[in-house]
């Protein structure tokens, strides 16, 4: 079964068991043990007229927030940043021990740790040629602690997965 297949029998089997539980429990909730239908206050729940017509959602009741707003916003593209900078920092160390002349791409996995220090990486796709294998594993190693981790990011062990290019003696 492919995964497309899985997916659309997974949704087929919650549509069906939702189907079944709002016909089941949904009528009964509805009403009290009495059999009589819930009335609701508009007012308990924060909800009153518009200054336009009708009903509407009152922000007074609403919580307060307890971060300031867009902090996902920042923490996102301080994320991307700092994802950046490690990109940058392993690929100045391709040629640190003169290979030149490579050509090709190869991905290594590793996790960042909070220290800003790299576990030892693990070869995800190789490039085809064992040098370049090789050169890229340094050039992680070599970046590893020299990146600053943003505070915003917090503690927790950051996984990445890094494609190392060498594209002959460009840097």
């Amino acid at each position: 079964m492919t995964s497309t297949e899985r997916f659309y029998a997974a949704l087929a089997i919650s549509c069906l068991a939702h189907w079944g539980m709002f016909h089941l429990f949904g009528a009964a909730s509805a009403q009290n043990s009495l059999g009589t239908p819930i009335t609701i206050s508009m007012d308990s729940l924060g909800l009153g007229p518009s200054p336009e017509r009708g009903s509407g959602i009152s922000m007074e009741a609403a919580p307060n927030r307890i971060e300031p707003p867009n902090t996902a916003d920042k923490r996102r593209e301080a994320f991307f940043a700092f994802l950046d900078d490690l990109d940058a920092a392993v690929h100045s160390h391709r040629m640190d021990e003169g290979e030149e002349e490579l050509l090709g791409v190869a991905a290594y996995a590793f996790t960042v740790r909070p220290d800003g220090s790299f576990t030892d990486p693990v070869l995800r796709q190789t490039s085809g040629s064992p040098v370049l294998d090789a050169a890229a594993y340094r050039a992680v190693c070599a970046a590893s602690g020299s990146v600053k981790r943003p505070e915003i990011l917090g503690n927790g062990a950051i996984p990445v997965v890094l494609h190392v290019k060498y594209q002959y003696d460009l840097r």
